[in-house]
C-alpha cells in the first residue's frame, strides 16, 4: 500500500524516516525523534496485540475454566437449598463439563483431601458410584 507523497518530501529532513513498528509496513516521517508509530491507530493496534496479549493468553484459557468449575459446583449447591454440605454424583459433575485438574488449591485436614474453588471447596470420595461432597468456603 503505496501512501500520498508531500509537496516536501523530496527535501532533506533532520529525522530520517522510518517503518512504524506495529508491523504494518508502512513508512512514515517523524515529527519528533521519539515517534515510532504512524498514528493512533497504529500505537493502539500495537499496545493490544503485542507480547502482553500471548502472554496472557494461557491464563485467560484457565480463569474461563475455573470460573466454568465455579458455576456448576453453584449450580449444584444450589439444588439441594437446606443442606449445608451436598453430596453430587462424580458422573455428573463431569457430564456438565467440569474439570476436576483445574482447581484454586488443596488441603489435607485429617487425612481428608480437600480442593478449592473461588467459592467452593469440594472433596471426592472413592466409593461406588464415586461421589462429590461440596461445601461453600
Amino acid at each position: 500500500m503505496e501512501r500520498k507523497k508531500r509537496k516536501d518530501e523530496n527535501l532533506p529532513g533532520p529525522i530520517a524516516d522510518r517503518y512504524c513498528e506495529c508491523g504494518c509496513g508502512n513508512l512514515f516521517t517523524p515529527s519528533r525523534i521519539d515517534k515510532v508509530h504512524l498514528n493512533k491507530q497504529h500505537y493502539d493496534n500495537a499496545y493490544n496485540n503485542g507480547p502482553r496479549k500471548e502472554r496472557d493468553a494461557n491464563r485467560k484459557k484457565h480463569e474461563k475454566i475455573l470460573a466454568k468449575n465455579d458455576r456448576l459446583l453453584n449450580k449444584h449447591f444450589l439444588i439441594l437449598r437446606f443442606e449445608k454440605i451436598k453430596e453430587v454424583y462424580y458422573d455428573v459433575l463431569k457430564a456438565d463439563g467440569f474439570e476436576f485438574a483445574f482447581n484454586i488449591g488443596i488441603q489435607e485436614v485429617n487425612n481428608l483431601r480437600w480442593v478449592f474453588s473461588y467459592k467452593y471447596v469440594y472433596r471426592i470420595i472413592e466409593t461406588t458410584p464415586k461421589k462429590v461432597i461440596i461445601q461453600r468456603r
